[in-house]
Formats: structure tokens, C-alpha cells, sequence
């Protein structure tokens, strides 16, 4: 794809340049950018089983209301409605926090819409080149990113090394392909077919990372800086790294050795490596950042609303118990024909609570 050029013309070079050597080539992944999206199924979960039970406890001590002395109901009424406050104040408070989680989701939701439309643009502006291609075959089909993973992880290991030199990338690749993807019969056409664009792929990370490593020392937040800033910085960069230049085919190809290893490349090659990595790589996060945004809104004003309903009904059951404590404090029992109906309702309206969240 241009990276790299042939090997008559490497021969040619080193004899020119009688300093260069096959030497290594050091490469980072990409780390993803932490998902923004907050996993509330847990803290929901966790928070409908927990009320069940403080409202199965207030169930329980109702039920036993009528058998009690007026005292002792007494006291046991002063304990439910102080059940039943607790919980209308923490769902009144869950509320407030998860619709304020909800309003947050939202606004980073909106943000990362607004950045992938922009990308988008870059996007189509961009030249379906070969560069392109490298980059979508492998960063955008899960199995073949799954293969460089664990290429690389296999390499660590083998060589010792991380990140792993690109002098022992292909070779280490060879013995991965062979031992983990293809048989005897099918081994040749297997890295043919994937170990070059996975080489090529390797070097476009690493131009990327090299220089946006150097980009961020200059304040740069790599992941919201617009492509056209970051190329500004990058490749300039990578050209005064660079160890000079040789001329073949009348194209102009600079020398790099060490610290990122030893190869030939076009300016032109650093510019789409960055530009189009950057377009490409990002686009992929949003995306999947703006779906787990998108789950994270649904589920926060979920568990919200969820709160704010309880809030009301309990303060329902709330104003219910104050009647029976009315109803206790005239009859002077908790036994009487007259208080057991207004006992019944409270029962009948925190037993509803119990069993039927209201979730919709």
C-alpha cells in the first residue's frame, strides 16, 4: 500500500544510507476511550429488591395490627409511618438524582452526536484509498480486530516484548497464523490473505500513536481535537523525527529507525495513517458510545420515574396510616369492627406497592 516499498529499493536505500538497519518497530494499541454509558440495571435492581423489602416488613407489621393491645399498636403504627417516610424521602431523593443522571446522559448524548457529525463530514470528504481500506479491514470487522488482538497478545508473549517490535511482527505473526488459524493444507493461503494488511494496519497505529503521544504532550485531547489540528501537529512531527530522506521512482521516502524502528514512508502515507485512523477509530467509539448513551437515558429516566411514582403512592399509604391512628386514638383499639376496614385498606395499598411497581 505504499508504506513499505520493495526490497530492491530497501537494498538500495541501506547502501545509500549506510546507517539504517533492519531495527524494530514499537507499537501501542489503541486503548478505547472509556464508555460513557452507566450501567443502572444493577443499582435498579438492587434498588426495587430493597424497597420490596422495607414495604414486605410494613405489610407484615399491618397484618399484625389487629391482634395487638392499643398500646402495643401504637407504638407498632409509629414504626410503619416511620418505614413509610424513609422510603418517600429516598425515593423522592432517587428522583431527583437519577432524572439529573438522566438530564447529564443526555447532554453528553447530544455532544457526541454533534462530533460524529462533524467526523462524518471529514468522512466523506476523505478519499476511498487504500489507506481506508487497511484501516476498515480490519478495525471494522470484529473478527479480523479480534485476529490482530490476540496477534499481538500471542507476540508479547512469544517475544517478551510490548509492545512488540515490528522486525519480529511478521514473523511472530507467521507462527501465530500457523499454530492458532490454519492447517498444513491451508497455511499459505491464510497469511497471504491476512498477514500483509495486518503489517500495514501495525504501522498505521503506529504512526498514529507516535504522534498523537507527542500531540497530547502539547495539550491536544486527542479524542474531542478536530483531524485537521491533529494533522497539524502530527505529521510535522513525525517529519522532523524522521532520520532524512532517499529519492526512488522519483518519489521521496523518509527513513525512520529508532524509537519507532526502522522503514521507508511517504508524507503522504503519514498524513492518510493519521487522518484517516483518527476519522475512522473515532467514528467507532461514538457509535458505540452513543448507543450505550441512548440505553443509559432510557434506563435513568426509567428508574426516575419509577421513584417519583413510588414517592406519590407511598404518600398515599402515609396519609391512610394517619386514619388508623385516628381511628385507634378514638376507639382506644386496634380490634374494633370500625378501625379492622380502615386496617384492611392500608394492607390492601402497601401489599399493591409490594407487587406491582409501577415501572411504566
Amino acid at each position: 500500500m505504499g508504506y513499505l516499498v520493495h526490497t530492491s529499493f530497501i537494498r538500495q536505500a541501506k547502501w545509500i544510507c549506510k546507517i539504517v538497519v533492519i531495527l524494530t518497530l514499537s507499537i501501542l494499541l489503541l486503548a478505547p476511550e472509556p464508555v460513557l454509558a452507566l450501567n443502572f440495571n444493577g443499582p435498579l435492581q438492587s434498588y426495587i429488591s430493597n424497597t420490596k423489602l422495607e414495604l414486605d416488613g410494613v405489610v407484615s407489621l399491618i397484618q399484625k395490627l389487629p391482634n395487638q393491645s392499643y398500646e402495643t399498636g401504637q407504638t407498632m403504627l409509629t414504626e410503619i409511618g416511620t418505614k413509610l417516610h424513609n422510603i418517600e424521602t429516598e425515593t423522592g431523593r432517587n428522583a431527583k438524582y437519577f432524572q439529573n443522571q438522566s438530564d447529564e446522559a443526555d447532554k453528553t448524548y447530544r455532544n457526541i452526536l454533534d462530533r460524529i457529525n462533524k467526523l462524518n463530514q471529514e468522512d466523506n470528504y476523505q478519499p476511498i484509498d487504500k489507506t481506508v481500506n487497511v484501516i476498515t479491514s480490519v478495525l471494522n470487522k470484529e473478527e479480523n480486530e479480534f485476529i490482530y488482538n490476540q496477534m499481538i497478545n500471542y507476540c508479547e508473549d512469544k517475544t517478551k516484548q510490548k509492545p512488540v517490535r515490528y522486525s519480529d511482527f511478521y514473523g511472530c505473526g507467521l507462527e501465530f497464523i500457523k499454530s492458532h488459524l490454519a492447517r498444513n493444507e491451508d497455511f499459505n493461503t491464510v497469511w497471504k490473505n491476512l498477514l500483509p494488511p495486518m503489517r500495514d494496519y501495525h504501522l498505521i497505529v503506529l504512526l498514529y500513536e507516535e504522534s498523537t503521544k507527542h500531540c497530547e504532550t502539547k495539550g491536544m485531547k486527542i479524542s474531542e481535537v478536530s483531524t485537521r489540528e491533529l494533522v497539524d501537529c502530527a505529521v510535522p512531527y513525525l517529519l522532523s523525527i524522521s532520520k532524512g530522506s532517499v529519492s526512488y521512482q522519483g518519489k521521496k521516502y523518509y527513513i525512520f529507525t529508532e524509537p519507532i524502528g526502522s522503514f521507508f514512508v511517504q508524507e503522504i502515507d503519514m498524513y492518510r495513517a493519521v487522518e484517516a485512523y483518527h476519522i475512522i477509530k473515532n467514528l467507532k467509539v461514538l457509535s458505540i458510545q452513543e448507543k450505550n448513551l441512548a440505553k443509559t437515558i432510557v434506563l435513568t429516566n426509567k428508574i426516575s420515574k419509577f421513584s417519583d411514582n413510588l414517592q406519590k403512592r407511598v404518600k398515599l399509604a402515609k396519609q391512610k396510616s394517619g386514619n388508623v391512628k385516628e381511628y385507634a386514638d378514638a376507639l382506644k383499639s386496634f380490634s374494633d369492627p370500625d378501625i379492622l376496614g380502615e386496617i384492611s385498606e392500608l394492607n390492601t395499598l402497601i401489599a399493591g406497592l409490594s407487587q406491582n411497581f409501577p415501572l411504566n
